[in-house]
């Protein structure tokens, strides 16, 4: 059973809009983990029978807007189309027209079905920057004690939207066009505070930019007595962890406004000694680990058409981080939903930030299109422009209505994928769109493209995220069916060798239960890991087959009551830690906190932080991973680092037990050493057999002043008549060749006698000249003549040998 270090953020003081941001203290336990009951009572035969897929063509124009900060854009698309009519249902039940003649709730819960067919257009609102305006129906509620209500309209049969007045048209509390949660195009407001002695006024109204015919419409309403609140909530948490202990932590806090807080550690976040705030109505952050020293993340700026860039250079100086932005309001973008950031370091990184840092994928809304985009799937990726920040946002047509996206860059291909939950009003189905993209060459047609996927009429998927480990994609979302849309199940989406356009579905987890919200990250070889959340506890199973099969899924939150929410939790790169929203379980305060913990999933027996199925060393820490000669094994490991390959192994290397080099950076696997100095001749700058200071000819390494007598130690170089051959070795065989001319005769006697009493010319090798050998060459003198005259003309001993 896997155990998990779990560490607590406590109580935090908010500084100022760019801060830092103090942990009053860190809390570490290690729960033991509960297995959930995967019993036959609760087991379900989930059954996937998955349609074609549909690929769709990319199309694409090239606009350029002006400077954003310090960034300029570029934008490339396609055109698109709004949603189609739904089909009209009616129901006899009715609420009243207006204010005046609206049906009171009396108690909660409250669930009635209805239509606005025939009711009048009373009241018009801008909501979520859209003006909702319909036939309406209105109810009312007037709550005994102070309460939470729900209002949900998911199971409406048309779009419909809601909100609530507060005991007139003045006052307008709460309001919503689309929730995440209802799956498809629907309404609903969670915890909206009513007090007593008030009323309010509950109005549902048609959509009929979705359904123009009219809205039939189911409410379902409940209340809860209002927590005393006494904290804030930490909420939407990302972790990112990447090498050498350096990691990311971001999330949002609720306090007085919606402020975003990141934090670095270098130390595996045991501390996070650096951090900063951005304040505004900032959502979902994202974050990546890039290599080295550096990661980027994003967050959804609710409102904008603004795309966030954050570089983090190094994640403990936030001197060096920056966030800089994309503003595509001008060309008709608007509403921004959600946007998630994966990251690559195959392009060196750059002091301009972001350059080549991945790529964006993002749910947004606009009108530059011929028909408007409602919450498209978009990605967002920099080029080398005209201008420093260039960037292309591109997308596909027919698509939109989506909830949620995740997308990767494949370590190994290079390959980015990414995933949305598209609402089709042709099959009336949320369905699965991947796109495939070569972020290597982004200008790659071959090699991209863009699928849709549905399963059975009635069946929809939501929420998904997606993997990638070298052409292994596994894809994790939610299902749910029109007949059980409150039974979520997790299910699997895979393929190998890259293959988008033909993945394969399967099972994760299937039981009574509602199971949530899932989370997939690669850790290493074909080891996948999953998170999801059910009945308030936030569970983890593992594939060791690329996703194929899932082990029996183990409790990661201990005692926390987790929330459930889209993006309550988040797996860092590998799997490493998992953090996650939880709340005190029976404290009527409802502040939300946050845990995270370590999985242990990636065995590291020597504590380097390197798993043990990519460490080049297993056994001895080497957290930098040294290679010298590229041989897979670490230097503090390797028995023989040869960086030549020769066979023989570099100095300098402990580990070593093989022979060392004579000539580390040369192949010479003869290992050559005419001189035996130790060093190679092949890179011997001075081979000297005679160790006289002057190298021998012919060996081309040699960089010292060649010696006129290899064979003879001669370090003056004496070379009496200049001919390049040191005196030293002028005597090649026997004495007595005293001019030189390479024979013993007449002539050498003559020269001889001339020298010695008529002053003529010295010998050109005085070693010729000692036929007797007596004087070591000098000086020559009558016994040397008297023995080459006796050798020549008295049959005398032949002189003796040089030298």
């Amino acid at each position: 059973m896997r155990r998990f270090s779990i560490v607590t953020f406590l109580t935090l003081f908010f500084i100022s809009a760019i801060s830092f941001t103090v942990f009053a203290g860190v809390e570490e336990v290690t729960p033991e983990n509960q297995v959930s009951d995967f019993s036959e009572n609760n087991l379900k035969n989930l059954i996937l029978n998955q349609s074609s897929s549909n690929k769709l063509s990319q199309k694409s124009q090239t606009l350029t807007l002006p400077a954003t900060l310090d960034k300029n854009t570029n934008i490339s698309g396609t055109e698109d189309q709004v949603f189609t009519p739904l089909d009209i249902l009616t129901s006899t039940l009715q609420g009243g027209d207006n204010i005046g003649s609206a049906v009171a709730i009396g108690t909660m819960p409250y669930s009635t079905t209805g239509t606005t067919v025939g009711y009048t257009d009373d009241y018009q609102i801008t909501c979520e920057l859209t003006t909702l305006s319909g036939p309406d129906v209105v109810y009312s509620y007037s709550p005994a004690i102070d309460e939470n209500v729900d209002i949900s309209l998911c199971a409406s049969l048309d779009a419909v939207n809601v909100w609530v007045y507060e005991n007139d048209v003045s006052t307008m509390v709460a309001c919503n066009r689309f929730a995440t949660a209802c799956g498809s195009p629907r309404a609903e407001l969670l915890d909206v505070p009513m007090y007593t002695g008030n009323i309010y006024y509950i109005v549902v109204c048609a959509d009929y930019q979705l359904s123009s015919s009219g809205g039939s419409y189911q409410i379902d309403c409940s209340a809860s007595e209002m927590p005393v609140l006494h904290d804030s909530s930490l909420v939407h948490p990302i972790i990112s962890v990447g090498s050498d202990g350096y990691a990311m932590i971001a999330y949002e806090e609720n306090i007085f406004d919606t402020t975003q807080l990141w934090f670095g550690s270098d130390d595996d976040l045991v501390t996070l000694p650096a951090g900063a705030s951005w304040q505004g109505n900032n959502k979902y952050p994202s974050c990546a680990y890039w290599g080295d020293t550096v990661f980027y993340g994003t967050y959804t700026d609710e409102g904008t058409a603004d795309i966030h860039l954050i570089e983090f250079a190094h994640p403990t100086n936030n001197a060096l981080w920056s966030n800089s932005y994309w503003d595509f309001s001008s060309y008709g973008w608007h509403d921004i939903k959600m946007a998630n950031i994966a990251t690559n370091n195959s392009q060196p990184f750059a002091e301009q930030p972001g350059y080549r840092f991945g790529l964006v994928s993002i749910i947004h809304s606009t009108t530059y299109t011929a028909i408007p985009i409602v919450d498209g799937p978009f990605i967002l990726y920099e080029i080398d422009g005209p201008d420093v920040g260039s960037a292309n946002i591109s997308w596909y047509d027919e698509l939109y209505g989506c909830q949620g996206t995740s997308n990767i860059i494949d370590p190994i291909t290079l390959y980015h994928y990414a995933v949305y939950d598209p609402y089709s009003t042709a099959d009336a189905q949320r369905q699965l769109f991947i796109r495939m993209d070569n972020f290597d060459d982004m200008d790659d047609e071959i090699n991209s493209g863009g699928w849709t996927y549905g399963l059975d009429p009635g069946e929809h998927i939501q929420y998904p995220e997606v993997a990638s480990n070298d052409g292994n994609i596994v894809v994790i979302s939610e299902y749910y069916s029109d007949t059980a849309p409150t039974d979520r199940d997790i299910i699997c989406w895979t393929a190998s060798l890259g293959d988008a356009g033909n993945l394969i579905s399967s099972v994760v987890v299937a039981t009574t239960d509602d199971e949530r919200f899932p989370r997939v990250k690669h850790v290493s070889g074909s080891m996948f890991v999953c998170t999801y959340i059910t009945n308030n506890i936030l569970y983890m199973t593992v594939s060791e087959d690329n996703g194929a099969n899932w082990g029996t899924p183990v409790s990661v939150s201990d005692a926390d009551e987790v929330v459930s929410e889209y993006h309550a939790s988040d797996i860092s790169e590998k799997g490493a830690k998992i953090i996650w929203e939880y709340r005190v379980a029976g404290d009527p305060d409802t502040s939300i906190y946050l845990h995270f913990a370590s999985t242990d999933l990636i065995a590291d027996t020597d504590s380097d932080g390197i798993a043990d199925d990519i460490d080049n060393c297993i056994d001895i820490a080497n957290p930098l991973q040294e290679d010298a000669d590229a041989d897979g094994i670490g230097d503090v490991c390797d028995d023989c680092t040869d960086i030549d390959g020769d066979g023989y192994g570099d100095p300098g290397y402990a580990a070593n037990t093989c022979t060392e080099d004579n000539c580390p950076s040369i192949f010479n696997d003869a290992q050559l050493d005419a001189d035996a100095d130790g060093i190679g001749d092949d890179c011997d700058d001075c081979t000297d057999t005679d160790s006289d200071g002057y190298g021998n000819p012919s060996y081309v390494a040699n960089t010292c002043t060649i010696d006129n007598c290899p064979t003879t130690n001669n370090p003056g170089q004496e070379d009496t008549d200049s001919d390049g051959i040191g005196d030293a070795c002028c005597c090649i065989d026997i004495r007595g060749d005293v001019n030189g001319d390479d024979a013993i005769g007449i002539a050498d006697v003559t020269f001889l006698v001339d020298y010695i009493f008529n002053s003529g010319p010295v010998p050109p090798c005085p070693a010729e000249a000692d036929v007797d050998a007596s004087n070591g060459g000098v000086p020559v003198g009558i016994s040397d003549l008297t023995s080459l005259v006796d050798y020549m003309f008295n049959g005398g001993a032949l002189p003796q040998t040089c030298p």
